[in-house]
């Protein structure tokens, strides 16, 4: 697409059931949100010679920090972490134990919990995701879990930069505390805006706009507050565009949209020391993902098959409501002279 954007393969992306389009609202409901597809790619003595290059290994996929970070704060669609969801995710820390005990990502086992002959086929097959993570100087042992995961033919995913690196940009998913069960960490876990164009663009709900850790972590410098409702509780430290949309099908997006595009234009491109946006409504579903959406179209030049289909891997609770989503047809229409349908996007 030349858009320049880490992108997934459309063609290894898991196949989502097509919404019946009932939603008019942001808050109703919806199923389940882990249907996001990523592009496919104890004891034994992993050994020095290894390589770092893994795309040999057709069950092991690289994952980029963004998508490693969205999987990480994603959301159920009760608004609640989905790290928190039983055999959903496993971490897997493939650094020395002592690199692991001094910070590693929330949730995330040292692999030697495990033992990789007997544990890593009937322990580790229950979980939709297997992750793992290391550093430069842990490549070899990163690549002996791997080559066992494969053993038992379970596909995995590793992430293609040092954690130490990720841990640096994304701060607030460090944990210093050894694994524990998840109920001990659910007052600890809190889900974060997700990362639509790296450190450039979030977009999150309500919760995320008004708290100060999260604005700061991320280094959000312009919101654009999409909501009738909430006032901008930051204004002394964030620049802010208001936009006072409601979540109904009959509200004029299009008029908006052009401001909307042109503040976040304005905000990556001009802004002293680069800026980074954040777009949120009140759920973070409906009216911010339409805006997302037309932001796409218009600076990413993507058509709204693509942009929807972008936003819906980088946040899978991404649900504009049916009255939005004509309207961007028509935004296509008039802009570009291409056209699709409602039943062609991934909602």
């Amino acid at each position: 697409m030349g858009n320049g954007l880490t992108k997934l393969n459309s063609s290894d992306r898991r196949k989502r059931k097509k919404s019946k389009r009932k939603r008019d609202h942001e808050d109703s409901n919806p199923g389940n949100v882990c249907d996001v597809k990523l592009q496919s790619s104890n004891q034994v003595d992993p050994g020095n010679n290894c390589e770092p290059d893994m795309q040999g290994d057709n069950l092991s996929t690289e994952m980029t920090p963004t998508e490693f970070y969205n999987i990480i704060v994603a959301e159920t669609w009760q608004g609640l972490p989905q790290l928190l969801e039983p055999d959903y995710i496993l971490l897997l820390d493939c650094r020395d134990e002592e690199a692991y005990n001094s910070s590693h990502v929330a949730t995330a086992r040292h692999w030697s919990t495990f033992n990789p002959i007997k544990d890593f086929n009937e322990q580790i097959k229950k979980y939709q995701l297997i992750i793992l993570y290391g550093s430069l100087e842990s490549n070899c042992c990163l690549k002996f879990v791997s080559s066992k995961l494969t053993d038992v033919k379970l596909e995995h995913y590793h992430l293609k930069c040092s954690i130490s690196g990720f841990l640096v940009k994304y701060p607030s998913l460090i944990a210093l505390e050894p694994y524990s069960e998840f109920d001990h960490l659910s007052n600890e876990i809190k889900t974060m805006p997700s990362e639509v164009i790296p450190g450039s663009l979030f977009q999150g709900n309500i919760k995320h706009a008004t708290d100060l850790d999260v604005i700061s972590s991320l280094g959000i410098s312009h919101i654009v507050n999409i909501t009738m409702e909430h006032s901008n509780k930051f204004a002394d430290k964030v620049q802010y565009l208001k936009v006072p949309l409601d979540d109904r099908s009959d509200e004029d997006l299009l008029t908006w949209l052009p401001k909307i595009i042109s503040f976040v234009n304005s905000a990556i491109s001009t802004f002293e020391s680069k800026g980074v946006v954040l777009v949120h409504c009140n759920l973070g579903r409906s009216r911010s993902s339409a805006a997302v959406i037309g932001y796409l179209m218009s600076a990413k030049n993507m058509s709204l098959i693509e942009a929807c289909n972008f936003l819906k891997d980088c946040r899978p609770t991404a649900m504009p409501n049916v009255g939005f989503l004509e309207q961007l047809l028509k935004f296509e229409k008039t802009t570009t002279g291409n056209s699709c349908t409602l039943s062609d996007l991934p909602f």
